[in-house]
């Protein structure tokens, strides 16, 4: 009996050791299993933070090509980086530019004070490899990219997270068109020690040793983050023990190993267990009570394994229906839902649970969700988040921000997604775009509303001068010299009104052009003797034109009123002071680039261009008076008026140019205006012949008068029944149609208003060339537009017209 005790006592002692070790071995696998996961959900956690950061720089980043170094400091503030992300060192962004070896354009590095570690203008940043290869695979690939260790913080263990910015906000499909869209790329460096140190949070795993390398070869180097434990008892680090679990992780497009263990806890050894156990077989009571001891041991430690597994699943269910998102488990349909969905959804869970999850989408919404879902399961890279419209229990739509992904339960694979109500945001951000388009158009009623003041300020002014001069004549008629002063006065406030009116069509980019092949320095040259009395003594001209400069084509009289309004401007800024005016014109190149950042037209294509430009040592412009200065009647002066500025730009846009200002309060101002140089490089045409030889030109036979006003048709029939023909005249187009039917045989010419009632000069021209093609014709308008493509070859008059003019044009169009 005694052996037979002493079997049972062995055999009894060697299945509870080998029970005893199989749970220990299975507690201790769920215990590092369960710190590999929260581990590396931690990491992702950690490196989703700063990607968060960056986001917001590259959308600061795609809204301001040419950011400034200010706008940088102030964005880089307003985050508070050393309270909302004390692992951060500094934020940058760097310009494809510096990042192709360019010193010209440097990065923008904050804060300044960790930026001055790093050499002038961040030199040691911009030199180190790794820094380098992961902005190369964040352009090649569009998406974040993570370097090493970074070589310029010594020893410290500091990496760069790098965002590129594509031109056209999202990244192109394919490597190549990446690398041409590329603009530049937002970086964060952080401390990763202190950025993975709240991986585990408020519930630290007692025992846990966790190393995370920036290389497989897990060396020293390329240490990131350890938790230091064998370190600090003296021990190997974790890596390098036996039984280290190692797991790669992918962050950023580059490969960290993540080596994890527990340390070993210093137990009494087993080895003389069973030695014990076997002496104390000597003695059936003492051999039962240790078998007994050790089977009452393992059985509560059974139970504690059991109750903490339950404790588990309490606290899961508990973070889950706390959680501020709603969380989803799905199939085919939807199996969980936290107390956070059942608000938002207005469902209760009972009565979710087993709905299919289309159900909960908005109708609008369903098709392309079930798109991205069916791509997602045909391996198609598509974004995990997005934003979507929800429809509740009771009819409402709520915007929810979703985060799509899948979970393994056993052998099933369930997705899982994340939503936060977003509604809020989306309706302040619909508001605020609202308000944006009201200020839009509240600027452009201030800018009309100035526009019309101008115009009916100085058109008063010529009435008054028009109505008293006719005032004058009424009074004297028998004065004939005093008369011919006033008409003469009435003339040329007809003329200036004239000029006025071409301002405000210069301005609207409308003005009818007579261009010709046209030389800018031969237009600044008529000009001169002009130029130098429209300023003060105490000014000095200067003229720098470089010789032999391409032709345009140009209006000349147009030209000319750009330099004249240009040179006045400089000669208001300098004032009664002493200064200089220089006025240069030279050819140049423009790539896409720096017609991209010209003014006065959007659509300006590169090529090659002259330019004239004018420098003066005024007073200058800050940066909000610069913002306006093409803004009609915007004047710094009290009583300024007039289209000026507003006008040329105008005259620009109508030649296909365009204009770079640079100015600073107190240093002067440079504008110089760009116009495309002429195709065929034609020698500018000579000055046109004077219309006083027309004067005294006669003709003869029948003509057509086709024009609204009635006025007009007399003013015509009487130029031209004085100059020998006889004229047939129309209210509209229709009536000239029918009388040119009528006479077609023995007219010679047609003259016609474009803009008429019932049909225009054009439709009617056209109809007339359709029944007798040679007729020859003569266009006029108070717009000063152009005439359709089959008539910008007609002699053309731009209203108002005198006798001169009009006789000249007929005598053009009759040859």
């Amino acid at each position: 009996m005694p052996w037979l005790v002493l079997g049972v006592g062995l055999a009894a002692t060697a299945w509870a050791w080998s029970t005893i070790s199989q749970q220990e071995a299975t507690y201790q696998r769920a215990r590092l299993e369960g710190a590999l996961a929260q581990t590396r959900e931690g990491v992702e956690h950690a490196v989703e933070e700063q990607a968060r950061l960056l986001r917001g720089a590259q959308g600061l980043a795609i809204g301001r090509p040419r950011l400034a170094a200010e706008d940088w400091r102030a964005f880089v503030a307003s985050l508070d980086l050393g309270r909302t992300s004390p692992a951060t060192r500094l934020m940058g962004y760097c310009p494809r530019a510096c990042l192709e070896e360019s010193r010209r354009i440097l990065p923008l590095l904050e804060p300044e004070a960790a930026a001055r570690d790093l050499g002038p203008d961040g030199g040691r940043l911009m030199a180190d490899p790794d820094f380098r290869a992961a902005v190369d695979r964040a352009r090649d690939r569009g998406e974040l990219a993570v370097s090493g260790r970074l070589r310029a913080f010594g020893d410290a263990s500091v990496i760069a997270l790098v965002l590129p910015v594509f031109r056209d906000f999202s990244a192109p499909d394919d490597a190549r068109a990446r690398r041409a869209s590329f603009q530049g790329a937002v970086v964060c460096v952080a401390e990763t020690p202190q950025m993975l140190r709240p991986l585990f949070g408020a519930s630290p795993i007692a025992g846990l040793d966790v190393e995370i390398y920036a290389d497989p070869a897990c060396g020293r180097e390329s240490l990131l983050y350890d938790r230091d434990l064998c370190v600090a008892q003296g021990g190997l680090p974790m890596a390098q023990r036996p039984g280290a679990r190692r797991i790669p992780l992918k962050v950023g497009g580059r490969r960290w190993e993540l080596v994890a263990g527990f340390v070993p806890e210093a137990k009494a050894s087993r080895a003389d267990r069973p030695r014990l156990t076997a002496l104390g077989g000597v003695a059936a009571s003492l051999l039962a009570f240790v078998v007994t001891l050790l089977l009452s041991r393992s059985r509560r430690r059974s139970l504690a394994l059991a109750h903490r597994l339950q404790e588990s699943e309490a606290r899961f269910r508990s973070l889950a229906d706390t959680a501020s998102c709603a969380i989803f488990t799905f199939s085919d349909v939807i199996e969980y839902m936290n107390a956070t969905g059942a608000r938002m959804t207005g469902y209760p869970v009972a009565e979710i649970v087993g709905q299919p999850l289309w159900k909960l989408v908005h109708p609008l919404d369903r098709d392309w969700i079930r798109g991205r879902a069916a791509a997602r399961l045909r391996g198609e890279p598509i974004p995990p988040r997005y934003e979507f419209r929800l429809l509740t229990r009771d009819g409402a739509t709520r915007w929810i921000d979703f985060t799509a992904g899948t979970v393994q339960v056993g052998e099933r694979t369930l997705g899982l997604g994340t939503a936060f109500d977003v509604t809020d945001r989306v309706v302040a951000t619909e508001a605020r775009v609202g308000m944006e388009r009201q200020l839009l158009e509240a600027q452009k009623l201030e800018s009309l509303g100035l526009l019309a003041g101008g115009v009916a300020h100085d058109f008063n002014n010529l009435l008054t001068v028009i109505q008293g001069n006719a005032g004058i004549l009424r009074e004297l008629p028998d004065d004939p010299e005093r008369a011919t002063a006033c008409l003469r006065n009435i003339e040329e406030t007809c003329r200036r009104a004239s000029d006025l009116v071409r301002q405000m069509l210069a301005y609207a980019g409308r003005g009818r052009l007579h261009v010709q092949a046209t030389s800018l320095n031969q237009v600044v040259q008529e000009i001169t003797q002009l130029l130098a009395v429209s300023i003060p003594k105490s000014v000095e001209l200067r003229f720098e034109l470089a010789p032999d400069l391409p032709p345009i084509e140009a209006d000349t009289a147009q030209m000319q009123q750009v330099v004249m309004n240009l040179v006045t401007n400089a000669s208001e800024a300098i004032g009664e002071a002493l200064g200089i005016i220089t006025l240069r014109s030279g050819a140049e190149t423009l790539d896409d680039r720096a017609a991209a950042e010209l003014q006065a037209s959007e659509t300006l294509k590169p090529g090659r261009f002259v330019y004239v430009e004018v420098q003066d040592t005024g007073s200058g412009m800050d940066a909000e008076t610069l913002a306006r200065i093409f803004d009609p009647f915007f004047t710094t002066k009290f009583t300024g008026r007039g289209l000026g500025l507003a006008a040329m730009q105008g005259i620009v846009r109508g030649h296909g140019g365009a204009v770079r200002v640079h100015s600073t309060a107190g240093k002067g101002t440079t504008f110089r205006v760009y116009f495309p140089v002429r195709e065929g490089g034609a020698e500018p045409a000579g000055p046109i012949a004077a219309l006083a030889e027309g004067a005294s030109w006669r003709g003869e036979g029948l003509v057509l008068v086709v024009d609204d006003e009635e006025g007009i048709r007399d003013f015509v029939q009487h130029t031209l029944a004085r100059a020998g023909f006889t004229v047939l005249q129309a209210g509209d187009g229709l009536a000239g149609l029918d009388a040119f039917r009528e006479h077609r045989d023995n007219l010679r010419l047609v003259l016609l208003d474009l803009t008429m009632p019932r049909m225009g000069g054009e439709e009617a021209l056209r109809e007339m060339r359709a029944l007798r093609e040679d007729i020859p014709a003569v266009l006029w308008s108070g717009y000063g537009e152009r005439a359709d493509p089959g008539a910008t070859a007609l002699p053309f008059l731009r209203k108002p017209f005198n006798a001169r003019e009009l006789l000249a044009k007929v005598r053009e169009a009759l040859g």
